[in-house]
């Protein structure tokens, strides 16, 4: 399949998806959480089931791995889908106005196609490799700002994540960034980094990161120009817990401020 291929599936899969999950927005009910204190709603297994019936339709080869339902298709499958039904559940369940759903198609461990939907702003975010990154008919370009001092930035860490366990590193964070925000939809964030919104994000749990939160995102920030690294500057690989994505002009600050301090967090 061409990469004009997988943008246009991409678009005529997500495209209705917008709708059904801004139709529940603010009716989930009352705050659920699932096992380690995630939040979750109804709207997050209906979305990620009529995501997968449709995939499934389309392309009975090929795996799903979704947030809610884990793994379905077959063993051995050369390409994953790996489907986020909401993005920022918290803040959807809260009534908060920024989440997102995402997917994205990975063929033998390279991201090859991703999306991002922004439910309430009715923007589609969608990239293919070597296609570049489209929100609707505008191609992205990443932001042209080149120092932290300039830079406006997403922090995203758990609480064991080693950004927030070293002090040394949130302190060189806090004070060397322009602006830093904690939105709450990393897959939305990452689509802002290619959109030129945001400069930077800089994100570490104390777990490998879910393909399915960041895969689509970083897509998008590569094909948009911008750059995708782990916390220690390497190219970033399933199973990675830290992640490091910019407009590419701030990178090498940014790995920098985030490198481990003498007695931080390893």
């Amino acid at each position: 399949m061409s990469d004009s291929d997988w943008r246009s599936r991409l678009v005529s899969l997500l495209e209705p998806v917008g709708a059904r999950v801004v139709e529940a927005y603010g009716r989930t009910g009352p705050l659920r959480y699932k096992v380690g204190r995630e939040a979750v709603t109804h709207v997050d297994a209906e979305i990620e089931s009529f995501l997968a019936a449709r995939i499934h339709s389309e392309f009975p080869d090929h795996a799903i791995v979704g947030e809610e339902h884990g793994r379905s298709g077959p063993e051995g499958a050369a390409f994953e889908w790996h489907v986020d039904p909401v993005d920022g559940t918290l803040n959807y369940a809260l009534g908060l106005p920024v989440f997102s759903v995402a997917v994205a198609v990975v063929h033998d461990g390279v991201i090859e196609a991703g999306a991002v939907v922004d439910p309430l702003r009715g923007d589609l975010y969608v990239a293919a490799r070597g296609e570049g990154a489209w929100r609707g008919d505008e191609r992205l370009v990443v932001s042209d700002r080149s120092t932290l001092r300039e830079a406006i930035a997403s922090f995203q860490s758990s609480r064991q994540g080693r950004f927030v366990r070293d002090a040394e590193i949130l302190q060189r964070v806090f004070s060397s960034i322009s602006k830093v925000r904690r939105l709450g939809s990393v897959a939305l964030e990452l689509a802002f980094v290619a959109d030129g919104r945001l400069d930077l994000l800089l994100a570490s749990k104390h777990q490998p990161q879910n393909l399915y939160d960041v895969a689509a995102g970083m897509l998008l920030v590569e094909e948009a120009g911008g750059a995708v690294t782990d916390g220690r500057g390497a190219p970033f690989r399933e199973g990675a817990n830290e992640l490091v994505v910019s407009n590419g002009h701030v990178h090498a600050a940014a790995l920098e401020l985030v490198r481990p301090s003498e007695g931080g967090g390893s």
